[in-house]
């Protein structure tokens, strides 16, 4: 079994490092298996992580890199010290036993706690032949879907409320800890927090009354994310999200909706509201397959087929039924 661990090496002036371990104790009983939030104390050989280096395999070492994990060993000899059950942990036990018998568990642990050893290789296969795997990793669709349910609803509230108490702060506010709460759940994962610190660099700028371009914008964040995890460099989560960003940033200005003219006159002055949005995602999603095309093909050599379709249906379904739905 394959665990990953933050261990205490303080004691070897190595401080909290990240390890992989290839879990193998003899005669472990199912109820010590590794869980998530324990504490053990084992006996471990570090050894420096490597990879295979045949042309067009996975590349273990530099993923291992990517997520801050500096060295592998094999676990042969440990004891339970003690469990530590926080509010994430005691919820997602909770889930897991009320999801117990559903056909879907997979997906509702993957998409409210970032968790998915859960999935099944049906499921994932499904995602991933149409081009949706995104939907399923928490980064910044989600992050940003929550945070602009959340100033949406707080945005309502303040109708019920006196003049004197309506602040255009409070709504972005309460959206930055419900984005904080939601990547809470998700553990805090690497694409979460990418989103947040984007989401946290745009609101500064929002109440500071600063404006930048989309491209500045984006040069800060990831000069700012670099700064502060160099290794993330190494992930391809690191460039498809910054690649996605800046592709979208060249789209909407040279091609955006707005420009779009039928017999003479707009589309937004042609169109019906709902129908001029649906216009912009399926002009989002072609600008995607147009743009993005190239990057899935130099980074995976390959194209999922129907990806346009399948995000046409999957995205606005997940976006505005399915992930609020698991959240609620």
């Amino acid at each position: 079994t394959a665990v990953i661990a933050t261990a205490n090496l303080s004691a070897y002036q190595l401080g909290t490092v990240k390890l992989n371990l290839n879990w193998q104790l003899e005669q472990q009983p199912l109820a010590q298996q590794p869980q998530l939030g324990e504490i053990w104390r084992v006996k471990l050989k570090l050894n420096p992580l490597s990879s295979r280096l045949n042309h067009g395999g996975f590349n273990r070492q530099r993923w291992l890199l990517s997520q801050n994990i500096l060295a592998t060993a094999t676990l042969k000899q440990g004891e339970l010290i003690q469990r530590q059950y926080h509010w994430r942990q005691q919820k997602l036990d909770q889930v897991l036993q009320q999801t117990e018998n559903l056909p879907y568990r997979g997906i509702i642990l993957a998409l409210a706690f970032g968790e998915r050893a859960w999935m099944t290789q049906e499921h994932w296969n499904l995602f991933r032949e149409s081009g949706t795997a995104h939907l399923i990793a928490i980064s910044g669709l989600h992050i940003g879907l929550v945070a602009g349910l959340v100033w949406g609803i707080a945005r309502l509230g303040q109708f019920f409320l006196k003049v004197r108490y309506i602040s255009y702060h409070l709504p972005h506010l309460i959206a930055l800890l419900a984005a904080i709460f939601y990547a809470y759940l998700a553990d805090f994962l690497l694409p979460t927090q990418r989103a947040l610190w984007a989401y946290c660099f745009w609101l500064i700028l929002t109440f500071c009354r600063v404006y930048l371009p989309p491209w500045k914008l984006l040069l800060l964040i990831v000069a700012w994310l670099s700064l502060l995890d160099p290794l993330s460099v190494l992930s391809e989560s690191f460039w498809l999200s910054c690649g996605t960003v800046a592709l979208l940033c060249f789209y909407y200005h040279y091609f955006p909706l707005s420009r779009l003219q039928w017999r003479g006159q707009k589309l937004k002055q042609q169109l019906p509201i709902p129908l001029y949005w649906l216009c912009g995602l399926i002009h989002l999603q072609l600008g995607l397959l147009l743009l993005f095309t190239p990057l899935q093909l130099l980074i995976f050599q390959g194209l999922p087929s129907g990806t346009l379709c399948s995000n046409l249906l999957l995205v606005p379904l997940f976006s505005f039924v399915v992930i609020p739905l698991i959240l609620f």
